[in-house]
């Protein structure tokens, strides 16, 4: 935070280093999203994540640019790997469920796992909702709207957020958009997280009708 401080004080001051100062924040911001990865900390990742959205405050489009690259490419790549663990551990349930539909309770180290990864795959949204709000208020800040619009990591994240789901053996909802498993909570988490997806692409696309 005192790195954060001291940049907005070049920012308002125009003084020279601003560049350099904004450069080394980012790659902070960087190094946390690669250290919640490997240590498989939510919380570490969510800061990220936070740090993130309020660089996206600074109103220069070049500055947005550069956290798109250094920040957004590196929290495309954490989100990349949430999903494959995601992925895995729904395979697993879906495998066990197949077994015994019992295991479908909140106290299943599986149901457990996936929905804290959901959790921090929605926080990624929830921010990138946000961030989009920031980069289509103004007109300068176009080159940064069309790097997202543009983004297919971003667009592999949105598609794949709608084909997270859990097969309950003889379901007729298995092949539904929307989670119908039976577990409220989990249900809840899922169809919480596209609905989310769902209004940033609506966001995007609705800037880019106008």
């Amino acid at each position: 935070m005192e790195n954060m401080v001291m940049l907005y004080k070049y920012q308002e001051n125009a003084g020279a280093g601003f560049d350099e100062h904004i450069e080394s924040i980012l790659k902070r911001i960087e190094q946390m999203a690669v250290q919640g990865m490997e240590q498989s900390n939510g919380d570490t990742l969510k800061s990220s994540f936070m740090l993130t959205e309020v660089m996206f405050s600074i109103g220069l489009d070049q500055t947005q640019l550069k956290i798109i690259s250094i920040c957004i490419s590196k929290l495309y790549h954490v989100i990349d790997q949430q999903m494959i663990s995601l992925n895995a551990d729904i395979l697993a349930l879906n495998n066990s469920l197949k077994q015994d539909q019992l295991q479908l309770t909140r106290e299943n180290p599986l149901v457990g796992s996936i929905m804290q990864k959901i959790d921090i795959i929605g926080a990624f949204i929830k921010m990138m909702y946000r961030v989009f709000e920031k980069v289509t208020t103004k007109t300068s800040f176009l080159q940064a709207y069309y790097e997202f619009v543009a983004s297919p990591h971003l667009a592999s994240i949105f598609i794949r957020v709608f084909g997270i789901g859990i097969q309950i053996p003889n379901s007729p909802n298995n092949n539904s958009v929307i989670g119908i498993t039976g577990l409220q909570i989990l249900d809840n988490v899922i169809n919480h997280l596209k609905t989310r997806s769902l209004e940033c692409i609506n966001y995007l696309l609705k800037k880019k009708d106008k």
